[in-house]
């Protein structure tokens, strides 16, 4: 009975034909807006693309402009000419690598450095017809392997609504160019064998312009005086180790100034001179030694390599290559002098001294690096990459092993520098010696097989470091010669203004003092000047008097009478 009373009350309340009051009826909440969609932005128009990647019914690549060829001449002065052509079948822009790229998916670079019989008009050049062979003797018929290539786009991606390109870089193996005349110009077809063992087959046919850089005549004015080096800065660099002909390669460069190209690889400076030493020590053991004119082959250029001999002076168009010394003349001129015979020592530090450990033992850093305050930084360049390379050859199964060796090689250099201490025995040297990794896939694998490395060999003063870390380190050297010049010139400039304040001190109390004898001296003057004019009495007056008694003359004096 309660539950049907509760029920009855509730209905009343809510049925307005009940009596009560009738309640409000709530307003109806506003709707609220629809958020607009967002618009889908437009994806970009595709661009459009070489259909077959280029390859037409014949199986040929038809490239059908020329995006640059230029005529070189007899640059290497061997009576061959260099004819160097890029071939294209699409439009080119500017890759990342700020190398032209072929901008569509299936456009195509074909790159043609070849060597051929020298042209009569090098301002109007023309290729010889004939059959160029793949090779590097840059000889007649020859089309030089390290230059020949093929640039292809293979294919168009979308991304972030930006169409993107996959750019691939073809080398040769084998290959031959067949050059024919035409009516219209040139029959070009190249058919090459990648390394990949891809076959390729290319064609061009229309004209070609050769742009002249030629220079062939010899122009490089020579040295013709004794040449006095007093080097103030230097580098060394590494470039690589031939175990197969049991010796390292290094080339050092010693300036008499620090004003150098941007690319710091020639003074920029009159009376600027750069000796250049092209060297091949022993394998592994650093650059002190003895060498003696290295042997160029019958392929002129190409040095044969052994231990200790340093490669001849030569020209290579307008530069000088291999061991030269290199002047820049009063007037700007570029002076060489090529080494071509003699003997070249190197020691090991500065007073020709050789450096030794307690028990007499001779050590044997790669390089000493002076710094500002006489202070010195050693690094040390002998680490083997034998293990390292038989880790890239390896096959998948033998990569641990082969990689355990190599770590356990980079660990066996680390202990051996720790136990030479080699910043005990060098004057001013920092309390670390830098062991460089000449090679950046080999740091990172060591590093990587063991996290720990780099830290421990720190905890042992030796810094590990890559070809990244050393042209980071050379840049701070060269900063740090920089910082000290400045210092040292902005103590002269301090110098030099204080002598130049007291000397303008002394000067002002000079003219003070002509000041002084000038007041006397015009006191004098106007004295001397009323007794011969302007006072009572004065002798130009009595001489007029004279005049008066009848004496003849042309001119009359002025006399200026005073009451004194």
């Amino acid at each position: 009975m309660m539950v049907a009373v509760f029920t009855a009350a509730i209905f009343m309340a809510c049925n307005p034909d009940v009596g009560g009051n009738e309640p409000e009826i709530p307003e109806t909440p506003e709707t609220p807006e629809t958020p607009s969609t967002p618009e889908t932005p437009e994806t970009p128009e595709a661009p459009e693309i070489i259909e077959n990647n280029g390859v037409g019914a014949d199986g040929k690549i038809a490239l059908n402009s020329v995006a640059y060829a230029c005529y070189l001449g007899n640059v290497w002065d061997n009576g061959v000419a260099d004819y160097y052509i890029m071939l294209t079948n699409d439009t080119l822009g500017m890759g990342a690598n700020n190398f032209e790229v072929p901008m569509h998916q299936g456009g195509w670079i074909l790159y043609l450095d070849l060597w051929s019989t020298l042209s009569e008009k090098t301002y109007d050049a023309v290729l010889p017809e004939g059959t160029y062979t793949l090779g590097r003797g840059r000889d007649f018929g020859c089309l030089y392997q390290d230059y020949s290539l093929a640039t292809n786009n293979l294919e168009q991606v979308l991304v972030d609504g930006q169409w993107l390109y996959r750019i691939k870089d073809i080398f040769f193996k084998e290959g031959t160019v067949t050059v024919t005349h035409t009516n219209n110009g040139y029959h070009i077809e190249t058919v090459v064998v990648t390394t990949k063992d891809e076959e390729l087959t290319f064609v061009y046919d229309g004209a070609i312009v050769f742009e002249d850089q030629s220079d062939d005549e010899e122009w490089l004015p020579a040295l013709d005086m004794d040449i006095n080096l007093e080097p103030v800065y230097g580098d060394i660099r590494f470039y690589e180790s031939i175990p197969s002909a049991n010796c390292d390669n290094y080339v050092i460069s010693l300036f008499n100034v620090t004003d150098l190209t941007e690319d710091k690889v020639h003074p920029n400076k009159i009376g600027g001179i750069k000796l250049q030493l092209d060297i091949y020590p022993e394998l592994g053991k650093g650059v002190a030694g003895t060498y003696h004119i290295g042997t160029l082959s019958d392929e002129k250029y190409l040095l044969q390599k052994e231990p200790w001999v340093y490669y001849p002076g030569c020209y290579w168009g307008s530069l000088a290559l291999g061991t030269f010394v290199e002047f820049i003349d009063k007037d700007g001129t570029v002076l060489y002098s090529v080494v071509k015979g003699g003997t070249l020592t190197i020691t090991e530090n500065e007073d020709g001294t050789k450096i030794k450990s307690e028990d007499g033992g001779q050590l044997r850093p790669d390089a000493i690096f002076y710094l500002p305050e006489g202070k010195s930084l050693i690094i040390d360049s002998k680490v083997s990459l034998t293990a390292y390379t038989d880790y890239i050859n390896a096959s998948a199964e033998e990569q641990p092993t082969k990689l355990a060796l190599h770590l356990r090689s980079i660990k066996s250099h680390i202990d051996e520098l720790a136990r030479k201490e080699y910043p005990k025995y060098v004057k001013n040297s920092a309390d670390f010696v830098m062991m460089f990794v000449p090679n950046e896939g080999a740091y990172l694998a060591a590093l990587n097989a063991d996290k720990e490395l780099w830290e421990s060999a720190y905890n042992r003063h030796i810094v590990v470091i890559s070809p990244t870390h050393l042209i980071s380190v050379l840049k701070l050297m060269y900063q740090l010669w920089m910082r000290d010049k400045q210092t040292k010139n902005a103590l002269k400039i301090a110098d030099e203004t204080g002598k130049l304040y007291d000397k303008f001190v002394g000067f002002v109390g000079d003219l003070e003092e002509v000041g002084k004898h000038l007041d006397k001296a015009s006191a004098v003057y106007e004295e001397a000047h009323k007794k011969l004019s302007s006072g009572k009495g004065n002798l130009l007056s009595r001489v007029e008097g004279i005049k008066e008694l009848g004496v003849k003359t042309a001119k009359r004096l002025k006399i200026e009478e005073s009451e004194d």
